[in-house]
């Protein structure tokens, strides 16, 4: 098992912060590996690890590199499948704006039970014919996907897509959902 760091360590840290029965899932991809981990919007963060056994393990054993207990039974569903199609690039800035008008909904129209599910379900911004919803750029925002505006990275997100499932990429990370699955 590999020990967590830079990019990948945080992610996990904030997936664990977010829930305290986060999953991670790997999956063997060519010289490496692709780290699925559970959000609480539903949508999957993936990121490219070196190489690791395939298996499915607490987040906070991935986090100590212990391994843990295989939790397969556990994992919400299927993973995205491994080839995507480049659709179109938005902007950080128009997503950011996106997130904060969400926020202000949210707040708005927040009970005793959080956020209503179908203001997460919303789509808030349509790419060649897919809808993105806001749990999913509340996702990317909440695992730091989008850099800050003073960042020299690139501040892109492209969407590419597959069958029902939807990928928004960053530098830093992707997150995969696919509408009408429930994956938590």
């Amino acid at each position: 098992m590999f020990i967590p760091q830079g990019n990948v360590a945080a992610i996990l840290r904030r997936a664990l912060r977010f829930d305290q029965q986060a999953l991670a899932r790997i999956r063997p991809v060519g010289q490496g590996a692709e780290l699925f981990v559970t959000t609480p919007f539903d949508p999957l963060i993936a990121l490219r690890v070196p190489e690791a056994p395939a298996g499915v393990m607490a987040v906070a054993d991935v986090l100590t590199g212990t391994g843990g207990a295989d939790r397969q039974a556990s994992w919400p569903g299927a993973l995205p499948p491994e080839n995507f199609e480049l659709i179109d690039e938005i902007p950080g800035v128009v997503v950011e704006k996106l997130v904060q008008a969400g926020r202000d909904e949210a707040k708005a129209h927040s009970g005793p039970l959080g956020v209503p599910r179908n203001l997460l379900d919303q789509a808030v911004l349509t790419v060649e014919g897919r809808a993105l919803p806001l749990r999913l750029l509340f996702a990317c925002d909440a695992f730091g996907l989008i850099p800050p505006s003073e960042s020299a990275v690139s501040r892109v997100l492209r969407v590419s897509a597959a069958g029902r499932w939807v990928r928004l990429d960053s530098v830093i990370a992707s997150a995969y959902y696919s509408p009408g699955l429930p994956l938590l």
